[in-house]
Parts: C-alpha cells; structure tokens; sequence
C-alpha cells in the first residue's frame, strides 16, 4: 500500500468515520430531544388542566352551593316523602335561583331528580342521609358547563382544547378563546374523537398538532373526554435541526478533508524530494543535496542525508 493510500485510510478512520457516528448519533438525540420538549410542554399543560377540573369539582363555590342544597327545606323533606315531582320542582327551581348548571340525585344508578344542562361537568359529589342515616341518594352539583370549562382551561394552558363524549364534541375551545375559534375547532374536530389519543400527532386544518387527553368521570359516573390539542409541527422541527447539524458537520468535514489534503500533498512532495535525492545519490551525484524547511523530523533527515552525502 502506497503512503497516500496509507494516509488516506488514516484519514478515514479517524475522521470520517467518528464523524459519521456523531452525525447518526446526533439525529437520534434531536428526534428524542424535540419529542421530549414537546411531550414536557403538553404534559404541564395537561396537569394544569387536570387541577382546572378538579377546582370546578371542589371549589368553595361549588361546595358552598352543594351545602345549601343539602340544607334546603323543600327539597329534602321531598327526596324523604318520594314525592319526586315536588323534588324535580324544586331543583329546577334551586338551578335558576342558585346559577346552578346541574344538580341531580342518582340512587341505585337511576336519577331520581335531574334538572339543569345535561351535559355539565366537574360535578361534586356527596351522600344525602336523613338524622336516622337513611340514605336518599347522591347528590351531584355542578357549577360548569362545558363550553366554559373549555375557555378557561385553554385560556390557562395556552394550547387548544376539546371535551368529548364519546364520538361526540360537547365543546372546544382554541386558545384564543374567542367564541368563533372555539366554534371552527369542534366543526373540524366532528366526527375524528377517536382520533385524539394521548401522545398522537393529528393534522387539523392543515395543521400539525400534538394530542394530550384524560379521562375525568362526570355525572352517575359517565366518563368524559378532555383533549389539549399542541400545535407543533415535531416532524419539521426535526428536520430543521437535522439539517443544521448536518450543515455544520459538513463544514466541518470539508475543513477537515482540505486540510488533509493538504498536509497529505505537502508529505508527499517532501517524501518525493528525499526519494529522488536519493536515486541521484545512488547514481553516482554525490553532489546531491536536499532541501531542508522547517525544524520537523523531515528537516532533521534532510540535515542527516546532506551530512552523509558530505561525508561520502
């Protein structure tokens, strides 16, 4: 093997191919990087939300209004008596009186009283006995509707948000919490509710997003959805960084291959000079003399061959 191949596979192994394996390395560390931004962001997001959820269900508000329904003079004494169309009266009435969005009592999985909207959320729940501990039911209360839960939580988090049931919207909301871009967010949502799994990337309106979702219950139970919607298009993120490392990772490696090249040229025109000095020498010109430059090793034999071919 010729010394430029020499050097060439010298060149090889300790520069490109360490250079290759930090570039594959690299990739691999922006993908995760960028994924694991962006899951950190939705995950804060997402916990906000939950506490949002559970301060609608625990909130003084709400436990106050649950403690006056447990106290109400009509109410009770009807739920005892079972007169369930006097208890349906005045729970219709307490909703409009209070700003009550739902109040029921369900016992044995079966209302027994249900007035407000039918589609509230973030209910807090409580046991209704009489003073000899008969149970009447469990009393659910909420003070939110979906639709307001939606703008607040969106409002907070900063990212676009939904509340499903099922296949169906019951509200959404984008994060600017204008009416209007809550309403074009549930008609693109329509019908792809199955689609908003935790950790997915969906494409709404042409947008990249990334999903959150948890499962709070709602009233007798039922389960609700709540999906936080990130924008963030992950892929071209990506694709950037990528493309920026592999911008400076070629520069380098230009550099790194011209410079080369040129120590590689310089040695061999030095390794020449000698080659060729001593092929006159062995010809019989023993006034042959090489060049010396520099005070390298090559400098060094350049003064030992002038010095032999002086002596000879």
């Amino acid at each position: 093997m010729s010394f430029r191949n020499r050097l060439t596979l010298f060149f090889v192994v300790i520069v490109i191919v360490p250079m290759l394996a930090v570039a594959v390395i690299l990739y691999l560390l922006i993908a995760d990087s960028v994924n694991n931004r962006t899951s950190s962001s939705l995950g804060a997001s997402q916990s906000a939300a939950i506490g949002l959820y559970q301060a609608d269900e625990n909130g003084p508000r709400t436990r106050a209004a649950v403690q006056r329904i447990v106290g109400d003079p009509v109410l009770i004494p009807a739920l005892v008596q079972r007169d369930r169309r006097l208890a349906q009266r005045q729970a219709q009435f307490l909703v409009m009186q209070d700003h009550i969005v739902r109040l029921a009592v369900f016992k044995n999985g079966k209302a027994v009283i249900d007035a407000g909207d039918p589609n509230a959320v973030a209910p807090n729940r409580r046991p209704i006995e009489t003073p000899t501990h008969r149970f009447l039911g469990t009393l659910e209360l909420s003070l939110r509707t979906p639709g307001a839960y939606a703008r607040n939580a969106s409002r907070v988090t900063g990212v676009d948000l939904a509340v499903t049931s099922g296949s169906t919207i019951l509200a959404a909301s984008d994060k600017s919490g204008q009416p209007a871009g809550g309403a074009r967010l549930a008609q693109a949502l329509t019908g792809r509710a199955g689609e908003l799994v935790q950790g997915r990337d969906v494409t709404i309106d042409g947008s990249p997003y990334r999903v959150a979702a948890f499962g709070p219950l709602s009233f007798d139970d039922r389960p609700v959805q709540v999906e936080l919607l990130l924008q963030s298009d992950v892929g071209a993120t990506i694709d950037q960084s990528r493309l920026l490392v592999g911008t400076v990772l070629g520069g380098f490696l230009a550099l790194a291959l011209a410079f080369a090249l040129l120590v590689s040229r310089s040695l061999q025109r030095r390794l020449v000079s000698f080659l060729e000095a001593a092929r006159r020498f062995g010809a019989g010109e023993f006034g042959t003399r090489v060049p010396v430059v520099g005070r390298d090793e090559f400098a060094a034999l350049g003064d030992e061959f002038n010095s032999m071919a002086s002596q000879l």
